[in-house]
């Protein structure tokens, strides 16, 4: 086959996919690259695990008489407690990740509703 019989190629990437309902985020060059809800998302669909034990953790406080709660002393928790399950299946438990973290539980689970306190998101979007 001579390159005059070669069927004519179009290389060059689609333009990419972008959801108007997540903030995305750019590196230096301006090149886009996943927001910390689409990588916790990611995250979360690889590793369940470490949610449901941050979950049971917050839970297991809540139903002990706890009104209020810190992500970050859970994630803490978490990651001394999972040390040895982080190191077998290669994941970290991202500080980047607490607060969608917080968000991800109280939308799920009921008794957690309004026990995290949690601050503007960088959209501008409130929390309620």
């Amino acid at each position: 086959m001579s390159d005059h019989d070669q069927l004519p190629l179009d290389f060059t990437a689609p333009p990419p996919v972008i959801d108007e309902d997540v903030v995305y985020e750019a590196d230096a060059d301006g090149t886009r690259r996943p927001s910390i809800d689409e990588r916790f998302a990611g995250f979360r669909a690889e590793h369940p695990e470490v949610m449901e034990y941050v979950r049971n953790l917050a839970l297991s406080a809540v139903r002990a008489g706890r009104l209020r709660l810190g992500i970050a002393q859970l994630w803490e928790v978490a990651r001394w407690n999972l040390w040895s399950a982080a190191r077998e299946n290669g994941y970290k438990l991202n500080n980047d990740f607490r607060a969608p973290a917080a968000r991800y539980l109280m939308a799920t689970e009921p008794e957690l509703l309004d026990v995290f306190e949690t601050r503007a998101r960088p959209s501008g979007d409130e929390d309620e």
